[in-house]
């Protein structure tokens, strides 16, 4: 269940694959749409156009390139299985509640903001109950990224920080584990949240690029 990519692959196929993902889609403006209160609410709440609205009257227009992140609040019930599944019984995929996208939101923030990924803090982009898979599918035949169980999304400011997408560069592959990072200023003056942290990232970035894996 550790924080991981879906390529656009993944549902989608004829999609870039894992490796065929162009390095300048792997970082991008991070946008992170806090509906804790909404998921505490209703388990099965999708991000809708009104999510996306309230955010930009907050915040501004969302800068193409964006990496749009839902914090639900959700990864505090990990490792749970039946906590992050909100179900008794993980077998039973009719039984999930946890939030994800509404496919509308996700397919005006493609056309009109040319996103580069969406994800948040739960198993899935789509929400619990979907049995279509409407978003995955949607950002496979646009070639978004997708983004799942990530986690600490508190940590960093809803607007302004840059977030990172580390992927292994697997061989014909439909996804694989990422560990986000996400740089910002937090308006000190320490060189580790100004020079070093971005460097470090790009450094990252570049190892994970340069060695490929063959998929078995």
């Amino acid at each position: 269940m550790g924080t991981h990519i879906d390529a656009p692959a993944h549902f989608y196929k004829g999609s870039w694959r894992t490796q065929q993902i162009p390095i300048e889609r792997l970082m991008g403006p991070g946008v992170i749409i806090n509906i804790k209160d909404k998921a505490v609410r209703d388990p099965d709440y999708r991000i809708v156009m009104d999510d996306v609205i309230a955010y930009e009257d907050k915040y501004g227009r969302i800068p193409d390139g964006s990496i749009i992140m839902m914090n639900s609040g959700w990864f505090e019930r990990f490792p749970d299985k039946n906590a992050v599944f909100n179900t008794q019984n993980v077998s039973d995929t009719t039984t999930f509640h946890f939030p994800g996208f509404h496919e509308d939101a996700v397919e005006w923030l493609i056309f009109n903001r040319h996103i580069y990924a969406v994800g948040g803090d739960t198993p899935s982009f789509d929400y619990g109950q979907s049995q279509t898979f409407p978003v995955h599918i949607l950002i496979g035949r646009e070639n978004v990224i997708g983004i799942e169980n990530a986690a600490y999304l508190d940590r960093i400011p809803e607007s302004g920080s840059t977030i990172f997408i580390p992927v292994v560069k697997i061989d014909d592959g439909s996804g694989g584990p990422t560990r986000l990072m996400a740089t910002y200023d937090d308006g000190t003056d320490s060189p580790a949240n100004s020079a070093e942290l971005p460097q470090i990232a790009l450094t990252i970035i570049l190892f994970t690029i340069c060695f490929g894996f063959v998929r078995i």
